[in-house]
């Protein structure tokens, strides 16, 4: 490790210039816990053609063609407290053209180039570009992090436990050492007040949700002391200096572990193209059936059932469900744990929703039109392709309240969304036919859905149509920015995805082939960007991506989803909630 620090110190900045990846930085692997700086110096040799540089700057425009919010997000609607949307994605790529090309910058910083400042600022987790994975690895700290009131109406933040990562490079204290930092009052980080460290961080990168307290609440217990390296989350410090209450204070060098391979990198700034399968990625790390879903009786209340579903990713969630609600019980109310479930398969929570109250109402779409949807769409009519997700005539059940023929329901209609007149599709409904319910229902008498505002994608939609159709369902937030009465308890609700390999698939398929369609990248970095947008009804104004959605009761708790000893006490605390006199009033929305 010393020759290895040696070397790169000695010859980091000529290899920035020259571009060459040293054999050192070739020879990392999933074993090897290098500094995080040393490893940033390794990427940062990495070259990058002006070709690919030209090439995927090109394929990621026209790919923007198909993002349906491209208008709207040029002035997003106002809806307190969710933050603005003010940016022109055309400008955007432009600025990041004028800074890259014709110029030496390492593959690494033209990619960060990109995350910063074109998609970061959109605030959607369903809208991202990945870098590729000769870079794949993450940044992190040893500590994961919960929060608790400080009893004037602010937060006081601990260390809730260990990383799960049971490593321990060199450079940091040992195990033993660590541990008896668990359980302290962090008050000051890198200098700074904590709560404004954590706060500003989670501000300028909140690329999962538009609320600042639910983007607040996801740094505090994942993103602020781990970071993926292949996502929108830059390190500029080598270093974290944590101040604690009793004036102690400990510096722990941030750590990196690299599971890429930088010789898929070449030398000389050029890639080997790859296939790459964003969802098969996103799946790998998420929790088996048999162990995801946990279902229990609370402690101290036997008429109280416990449902934690982490994600939607599972088959038959509410078969889970049912076969693990013990028989011997008689439970009126339910509370389902939401924190941190990024989302999944879309039917599932549907019938989730079926299976706890009654069939619900259809999910609208629509789409932003353009010359690639017009020509997919022109050619599943022409082939009667029916199998093909988006494009196909029967994809769809109906469109929404009339029967429109197939060409018909593509519209146009004329939307003003950011003070942009386009041509979007008409209504459409998710289909039955791609959501066949459960065989059985079950009813209590109370529902709370608790989040900590992470509840995204599938997890939005179950979670808001759940609760805005029912009046015995309400939903509770914990944490988010202290002293905010309002928070949102769901996020990146967005639409239909499109990735760029369904995308190059479709046009493939249809052998569509016109200036307007994106070349395949010349390397496995992935783009994804919501082509269908949602709506909560027909007579929504806006798509709920860009709608506030409050929670009927927030908790000033900031308990770590990760820290099960915290399940008992939040539990106890939501289950009070069932008696509070808002359940014979109308709701917030």
């Amino acid at each position: 490790m010393k020759q290895f620090i040696l070397f790169l110190v000695l010859s980091s900045l000529i290899l920035g210039i020259q571009g060459q990846i040293p054999s050192e930085c070739l020879n990392l692997n999933s074993k090897s816990f290098p500094p995080a700086s040393l490893l940033l110096k390794c990427f940062n040799t990495v070259g990058i053609s002006e070709e690919n540089k030209g090439d995927i700057l090109e394929t990621m425009g026209k790919f923007f063609k198909m993002y349906s919010y491209q208008d709207i997000v040029k002035d997003s609607p106002s809806s307190p407290p969710l933050m603005k949307i003010q940016i022109d994605l055309e400008g955007a790529i432009k600025q990041v053209r004028d800074r890259n090309l014709g110029k030496k910058v390492s593959a690494w910083s033209f990619y960060e180039d990109i995350q910063q400042n074109v998609f970061l600022p959109l605030m959607d987790a369903h809208t991202m570009l990945v870098k590729p994975s000769c870079f794949n690895g993450v940044f992190f700290q040893p500590f994961k992090l919960e929060g608790h009131s400080d009893g004037n109406s602010g937060i006081r933040v601990q260390i809730s436990s260990l990383s799960s990562r049971k490593v321990s490079p060199s450079y940091w204290p040992s195990p033993d050492a660590l541990a008896r930092y668990v359980g302290k009052t962090i008050t000051k980080i890198g200098g700074r007040p904590v709560f404004d460290a954590i706060s500003e961080y989670s501000r300028t990168h909140s690329w999962t949700s538009k609320d600042p307290s639910v983007s607040f609440n996801d740094h505090l217990f994942v993103h602020y002391l781990w970071r993926p390296t292949r996502f929108p989350y830059n390190l500029k410090e080598s270093n974290m200096t944590y101040t604690f209450s009793d004036g102690s204070t400990l510096n722990v060098p941030w750590a990196g572990n690299f599971t890429g391979d930088l010789s898929k990198c070449n030398p000389n700034g050029t890639f080997e193209a790859q296939l790459f399968n964003f969802e098969k990625e996103r799946l790998v790390p998420m929790a088996t059936p048999s162990d995801s879903v946990a279902v229990f009786p609370l402690y101290n209340d036997p008429s109280t059932l416990v449902a934690k579903i982490p994600n939607f990713h599972d088959r038959h969630i509410w078969r889970l469900i049912r076969d693990r609600t013990p028989s011997n019980g008689r439970f009126t109310k339910l509370i389902v744990d939401l924190r941190q479930n990024g989302g999944g398969i879309v039917c599932e929570g549907l019938h989730l929703i079926e299976y706890l109250t009654s069939p619900p109402p259809p999910i609208l779409y629509d789409l932003r039109r353009s010359q690639n949807s017009d020509a997919l769409v022109d050619a599943a009519l022409k082939a009667n392709a029916n199998n093909v997700s988006f494009w196909g005539p029967r994809f769809w059940s109906k469109p929404y309240s009339t029967e429109f023929p197939y060409r018909d329901w593509y519209g146009p209609r004329k939307l003003n969304r950011g003070g942009v007149v386009g041509d979007y599709s008409n209504l459409v409904e998710f289909g039955d036919r791609q959501c066949k319910g459960p065989s059985t229902t079950t009813k209590f008498d109370k529902i709370l859905l608790l989040t900590d505002g992470h509840c995204g994608s599938t997890c939005a939609v179950f979670s808001n149509l759940l609760s805005t159709v029912h009046n015995h369902v309400r939903t509770v937030t914990v944490g988010g920015l202290p002293n905010r009465k309002d928070m949102s308890f769901s996020t990146f609700a967005g639409g239909i995805v499109l990735t760029d390999q369904a995308l190059f698939a479709a046009n493939d398929r249809f052998k569509i082939q016109a200036p307007f369609v994106p070349k395949k990248w010349p390397t496995d970095v992935s783009m994804r960007v919501p082509h269908m947008e949602l709506y909560l009804n027909d007579k929504a104004q806006y798509p709920v991506e860009f709608v506030f959605l409050g929670s009927d009761f927030k908790l000033d708790v900031w308990p770590s989803v990760y820290n099960q000893s915290s399940f008992r006490p939040l539990y106890n605390q939501v289950n009070q909630l069932f008696d509070r006199k808002e359940w014979t009033q109308g709701k917030k929305r």
